[in-house]
């Protein structure tokens, strides 16, 4: 004698009553009704483990200069180049230049005139 598990399982996947009196069809898709894939859950906790303050000062100053070469008819920066421009300033000194620069008249104006290390020695 099989087993009661046995024997709603096959019933449920052959489309026969199940000991419940719900009858399933072969083409429904049960478990992946319920069941939500691994992949978006990885995709979302992947994404939100990249976020790091650094990443955020830097989206804020490709935004802030962005606006400024746009009215101007210049090229946007890019995060790769605001990375290559930050690679050895320091996350507090990043902190330092954006009160700086907010406090400026002119941020664009600012911020490139403390980047430059000529005008600091």
């Amino acid at each position: 004698m099989p087993s009661p598990w046995s024997v709603s399982l096959r019933s449920a996947w052959t489309g026969g009553p199940t000991e419940t009196g719900v009858i399933l069809s072969q083409s429904s898709n049960v478990y992946n009704r319920w069941v939500k894939h691994i992949g978006t859950q990885l995709r979302k906790n992947l994404s939100k483990t990249r976020e790091t303050e650094r990443g955020e000062l830097m989206k804020y100053f490709v935004q802030k200069l962005n606006r400024g070469r746009l009215r101007d008819g210049l090229p946007q920066i890019t995060m790769g180049r605001m990375g290559k421009l930050f690679e050895k300033i320091p996350t507090k000194d990043l902190y330092y230049l954006k009160r700086v620069c907010d406090d400026a008249p002119n941020f664009s104006k600012k911020f490139w005139w403390l980047l430059d290390p000529k005008k600091h020695t």
